[in-house]
């Protein structure tokens, strides 16, 4: 799933990148981030028009939790694939 800007520029998120398993599912989880960003966007539009400021937040450590989660789970998985071939 792409963000695109109304300038041109380009975010992603490495979470909701592809995969076999979400292509085989119809991708859920993006299409629903999709709609939560579309809801949202939609909601400062509203709010814009009232008057009130616009604000982004990021969590850079969701991605980094993410990550080391994942690095974590692999080096299990292989230690354990270990044992069980000796």
């Amino acid at each position: 799933m792409d963000i695109i800007l109304a300038d041109g520029s380009k975010w992603w998120c490495i979470n909701l990148g592809g995969s076999l398993l979400g292509a085989l599912a119809g991708f859920p989880t993006n299409r629903r981030c999709a709609r939560e960003i579309e809801a949202f966007a939609e909601a400062k539009k509203r709010e814009r028009q009232a008057g009130e400021g616009d604000r982004v937040v990021t969590s850079p450590h969701l991605n980094l939790g993410f990550l080391l989660g994942a690095a974590l789970v692999s080096f299990v998985l292989i230690y354990l694939f270990g044992l069980a071939l000796a």
